[in-house]
């Protein structure tokens, strides 16, 4: 799970594998005594003309970037942009379906020492951000990382007829940072949620030991709505810290809500919506189908929603290839109080998708929705329908993107509710409300266009074993028991004391055999309350024991 907290402006790059389970920095940039080996910064702006898809307005925004003395953490030299944006509300021409706006800043930095392993999970960002210029009664904006790895020229084959290093894998973490009125520090692992934007994962395993620099690029993403149309943004980035070290134990997981269809079906569920623009006809003239059926792929029950586009074959309604999509939605009703928790950070998302049908994979978002008996929220409103406390809204670029692609081939997606968005109601109403939730909702949409879909009726999205999992301290690792003894029991003949290592609060199980061909069987159980504990048991002519750690019991 990611954390704030607060840093300064640096990149640079060393190796060293973890020594002790200490960590290691294998990149560093702070601009002072590790500077960037280059840097750069950007400035965009957008917006949706109705029927003309999107306008680049990025001229109307003058930006800079210089290294300022006495602005990063701790007074230190530190990576500075500002953007005058003072043309950009004029710039977007009314009506249109959206806007937007970001601020980027790229740091490079040399290896010092070849990277370690490929493995992500070994791996923590650092980043210490700050933003000036945020509209009143904002303390703070969201943003995303992109860190790119290069290797020289050549690395990947074939080669390219150009001399530019290679870029052998960049991975984006979407709405992953916070730039605040004061600096916020930022951490977060490389194998947190991340989509693949150049290269590939098999890439950066394949070709490690080639890799010889990095680039780290912080753009602030959701500058229509947090900054000022003015002179005053300033974004701000300070202490880049690349780490190599062991990950934390994982945190256990509970179940709190799940549907797979099987076992736990869903209460209802359905076609949810389709929409399409700009200069759509009709949508309400699309098919669109609900079922749960049985996957001969799965094999497994699951819920598919299909699109029949049919009735615009011949059209061009969407001038070309705009956007349109469809979502199924499968609820299941639930307990009052059976989320623990008020805090998002200690849930996670977890459910299985997958298209079928389109001409090319569509892209896909996932809504979840919890939903409490009308007039829970007052004042009370004049329909008898459930109230919405809260809505998470998996996808990219403050909803205009994808959260994910839906490949043909089931793929399993995990999000952190506390990294996602909330589009709809509050965390407030949650922490108010969470014990009065009555029914949890899954969409699942699917996002295409004309041209992928096709006109036909098999345009198909999937989703099977959704679930919300409460996280918790996983408490002490499992260890495999050691038997220190195996002697007469002084008190009681006929019996030995068999003495092992132990960790307080587990549940450790012994088993025996008479012969080492033969299976194991249980003979006794215990929870240890000491870092030693003792099976007092019945001797007999021969036996073999072990003693198997079951971890933490549940308590129910």
């Amino acid at each position: 799970m990611k954390k704030s907290y607060l840093l300064s402006n640096l990149i640079t790059i060393m190796t060293i594998s973890v020594a002790n389970g200490q960590a290691i920095e294998v990149i560093k940039v702070n601009h002072d005594d590790f500077p960037a080996s280059n840097g750069f910064s950007f400035a965009y702006a957008g917006y949706g003309a109705p029927g003309a898809g999107n306008v680049t307005v990025n001229e109307s925004i003058t930006q800079f970037s210089e290294m300022s003395s006495n602005e990063g953490v701790d007074d230190s030299f530190v990576f500075k942009l500002t953007g005058d944006t003072s043309a950009t509300d004029e710039a977007f021409v009314t009506p249109n379906d959206y806007t937007y706006s970001g601020f980027g800043i790229a740091n490079d930095a040399n290896l010092l020492t070849p990277l370690p392993t490929s493995d992500l999970s070994q791996y923590t960002l650092d980043i210490a951000l700050k933003a000036g210029g945020l509209l009143d009664g904002k303390t703070q904006t969201s943003g995303l990382v992109d860190i790119r790895f290069y290797a020289p020229d050549g690395t990947l084959q074939p080669d390219d007829a150009d001399f530019d290093q290679d870029i052998i894998f960049t991975a984006r973490y979407s709405n992953s940072v916070f730039a605040g009125t004061d600096y916020i520090e930022n951490q977060f692992r490389l194998n947190e949620t991340y989509e693949v934007r150049q290269g590939s994962l098999e890439n950066f395993q394949n070709h490690l030991a080639a890799i010889n620099y990095a680039s780290i690029i912080v753009e602030m993403n959701n500058a229509v709505g947090d900054f000022g149309f003015d002179a005053e943004n300033t974004v701000l980035v300070d202490n880049l810290i690349l780490t190599n070290s062991t990950p934390p134990p994982p945190p256990a997981e509970a179940p709190v809500v799940e549907i797979n269809f099987d076992t736990n079906p869903r209460s209802w569920g359905g076609s949810y919506y389709a929409f399409a623009g700009p200069n759509a006809n009709d949508v309400g003239n699309l098919g669109r189908t609900d079922a749960v059926i049985l996957d001969s792929v799965s094999n497994s029950t699951v819920q598919v929603n299909c699109l029949d586009t049919t009735p615009w074959a011949g059209a061009d309604p969407l001038n070309g290839g705009g956007y349109l999509g469809f979502a199924g939605v499968a609820a299941v009703e639930v307990q009052h109080a059976v989320f623990p928790s008020s805090l998002p950070e200690d849930y996670k998302l977890v459910f299985d998708a997958k298209s079928s049908g389109f001409l090319e994979v569509p892209g896909g978002k996932m809504l979840v929705s919890l939903l409490a008996p009308d007039d829970t929220l007052l004042p009370a409103d004049a329909n008898d329908a459930r109230d919405l406390l809260v809505r998470f809204r998996i996808a990219n670029d403050n909803g205009f993107g994808n959260g994910f692609s839906l490949p043909e081939t089931y793929q399993t997606l995990a999000y952190n509710l506390g990294d996602v968005q909330v589009d709809s109601g509050s965390l407030e109403q949650f922490e108010q409300f969470k014990d009065q939730i009555s029914v949890v909702e899954f969409a699942l949409e699917g996002v295409s266009n004309s041209v992928n879909t096709g006109f036909d009726a098999d345009n198909c999205i999937y989703m099977d074993n959704l679930q919300i999992l409460h996280l918790t301290d996983p408490g002490p690792d499992f260890q495999i028991p050691e038997i220190i003894s195996i002697v007469p029991n002084p008190n009681t003949p006929d019996q030995i004391s068999l003495t092992f290592q132990s960790i307080p609060g587990h549940r450790y199980q012994l088993l025996a055999t008479d012969h080492l061909t033969e299976d194991f069987l249980e003979i006794s159980d215990l929870l240890a309350t000491e870092q030693e504990e003792v099976f007092n048991i019945p001797l007999v002519e021969r036996q073999f024991f072990k003693v198997e750690d079951l971890g933490v019991p549940v308590v129910e």
